[in-house]
């Protein structure tokens, strides 16, 4: 490279090293000293915003409980995101740079005549007037006024002048029709062509208070909520208070709800909503319908899509809980039961508990017996959890005898480690639907319908509940036995180690005997019931006939004794059997594959006379 060449670049360089210093310099202006905050205000003192934009100004109001609203140049409830952006933006200003307060015409102010006032609760105010664009800098010029009355002018960011200049009443406007959700409602009253239904919630349950009375279906009431919730104004077509309702459908109208907000709910939400639908308005942009309304007692008619208001109509059988126990979380802990026999007498009745191990058992006169608990739980969580497909019926007196409750099938009480009990009364089966059975809790005031699942086994309880095993021992810790026949043979045997022998002492018994024994204490240990019944043709027992009597002795104590009873074999090699004197019946079915035990237990007791 030349040394001309060299001597260019490095002037250039010099030049523009010189250019870059001086006009940053000089532009940078000496006012730039930081975004220091302009007000020392507090969002909670705020009582008021007034834009002032040339014309009307827009006025609102801040309540102590937090609900904002237009009070100018009309009345209704504000947007409050949007109330709440505007009035952070004033209380939030800070200066990018500071300009002179004795020469405010510099500035442009009259010319915008842009403003906006903040009342505090104090009973001062602090005010903003936007002016000009600074002529070179990315910034606006502002006139502050403080509430002790000092005068500034600051640069600003434009955005916050842009927020106050575009801002128009019906952005202001709230365009939500219910702001109470879910979460926060404690009531609503619904009227409508299909009735009135009023639902409160009580203990975090919803509740029809209306008549008749019962649970609500509370994902079907949150659903209505938040739908109530989410419908938004699409237009505001008149403010006027003289305008004719009539022509809207509102003079009478077609639907009206109310909803109240619980009192410990967040104060931004209001304590009441109520809402009156009237007639059907222009279609939307994609033809969808649409209805007028309005809040009631206000002038302002919305226009607003018609979806919710086919929640509005169905009726208070809509929101009914489908539970026939109600609707709990916990599973039931006792299930009890009084049946009817079909000729309408009375049948054995009985309850079933869950004990803290979680066994259920079962529990008569004071007895508490086993039952197959995987059974019982099933049959308790299916009760629980069925649901009514019906339509709900009058409880009247008419109606008490033609659905079957005046000599109800089935009485069925559940009990809930809450406390908690409810009783359902099971009537006659629905004729033209198969599978169907009127139902009736009775802490309600009508009738329904309802698919219960295991009906048989509902109409053959407690026997439909006992567990299949009949001897709950293992074979090994069976080792003293009593056999008798009906005609007075009887003989004792003990095993205290692993040979049986007569209880009266002696030398073993022989090995025939021995084989015997084992096989009959294998058959016992496996023992299962096929049917368990209420009663059996020529059932076995004391003071009736019987084949067989097997008395199972404890040692040390260590269980009761049982005494089970076999009767003659049956047709289609099965047996009854009766688990104790006066116990329950069971039916037995023999092994095909080889010989009966029981059969030759008895042969060999006959031998040994």
């Amino acid at each position: 490279m030349s040394y001309r060449t060299t001597l260019v670049l490095l002037c250039l360089c010099a030049f523009a090293t010189a250019y870059v210093h001086f006009s940053e310099r000089f532009r940078r202006p000496a006012w730039e000293v930081g975004r220091d905050r302009v007000f020392d205000v507090q969002y909670e003192g705020v009582t008021g915003l007034t834009i002032e934009k040339g014309g009307e100004p827009i006025v609102l109001r801040r309540t102590a409980a937090d609900h904002w609203s237009l009070e100018q140049p009309l009345r209704y409830p504000a947007l409050y995101a949007l109330a709440e952006h505007l009035t952070y933006s004033i209380i939030d200003l800070r200066s990018r740079g500071e300009g002179d307060a004795a020469e405010p015409g510099r500035y442009g102010f009259r010319e915008t005549a842009l403003a906006a006032t903040l009342d505090t609760r104090a009973g001062g105010e602090i005010r903003v007037e936007f002016g000009m664009d600074h002529p070179r800098e990315p910034f606006v010029y502002a006139r502050t006024r403080d509430l002790a009355g000092a005068e500034r002018v600051v640069l600003c960011e434009p955005r916050v002048r842009n927020a106050f200049r575009d801002v128009a009443v019906s952005d202001l406007r709230a365009v939500a029709i219910s702001a109470i959700d879910s979460g926060r409602a404690a009531a609503i009253a619904i009227r409508s062509g299909g009735g009135e239904v009023r639902m409160t919630l009580e203990n975090a349950t919803w509740r029809i208070t209306s008549d008749p009375p019962g649970d609500a279906d509370a994902a079907r009431v949150r659903a209505l909520l938040d739908r109530l919730n989410s419908w938004m104004a699409e237009e505001f077509v008149t403010d006027d208070p003289a305008a004719d309702l009539a022509a809207y459908g509102l003079l009478a109208p077609r639907a009206r709800v109310e909803i109240l907000a619980r009192r410990e709910t967040s104060t931004k939400t209001p304590a009441r909503v109520a809402i009156e639908i009237g007639g059907d308005g222009p279609a939307g942009e994609n033809g969808e319908r649409r209805v007028y309304l309005r809040h009631e007692g206000q002038p302002h008619v919305l226009l607003a899509a018609a979806a919710p208001l086919r929640s509005l109509e169905r009726g208070a059988d809509d929101f009914r809980s489908r539970a026939l126990f109600g609707s709990r979380a916990d599973p039931p802990r006792m299930l009890a039961f009084e049946a009817t026999t079909d000729a309408g007498g009375a049948a054995e009745t009985g309850s079933v508990e869950q004990e803290s191990g979680g066994k259920w058992k079962y529990v008569v006169a004071g007895v508490r017996q086993p039952v197959e608990d995987a059974f019982v739980g099933a049959l308790a969580d299916n009760l629980a959890n069925t649901a009514l497909i019906e339509s709900f019926l009058a409880a009247d007196r008419d109606n008490l005898q033609r659905y079957g409750f005046d000599v109800p099938r089935l009485r069925l009480t559940m009990a809930w480690p809450d406390g908690g009990k409810e009783s359902v009364l099971v009537g006659g089966e629905v004729t033209e639907r198969a599978g169907l059975w009127y139902v009736w809790n009775e802490e309600w005031r009508y009738f329904a319908a309802a698919r219960l699942g295991g009906m048989r086994a509902l109409f053959e309880l407690p026997w439909s509940l006992r567990a299949r095993k009949v001897v709950e021992l293992p074979e090994d810790r069976i080792r003293d036995l009593v056999l008798a026949s009906g005609d007075g043979a009887e003989r004792h045997v003990v095993r205290p180690h692993d040979t049986w022998k007569d209880a009266a002492g002696g030398a073993p018994l022989d090995q025939e005997a021995q084989t015997v024994l084992a096989r009959l204490c294998r058959q016992l240990a496996a023992l299962e019931a096929a049917k368990w019944e209420s009663a059996g043709e020529n059932a076995p027992g004391p003071g009736e006939a019987f084949f067989l009597r097997v008395q199972i002795k404890p040692i040390d104590g260590e269980f009761d004794a049982r005494d089970i009873y076999f009767g003659p074999a049956l047709p289609g090699r099965e047996r009854l059997a009766r688990d104790g004197p006066g116990g329950w019946v069971f039916r037995l079915r023999q092994d095909p594959r080889g010989a009966d035990p029981f059969e030759v237990a008895r042969s060999w007791l006959d031998r040994g006379r």
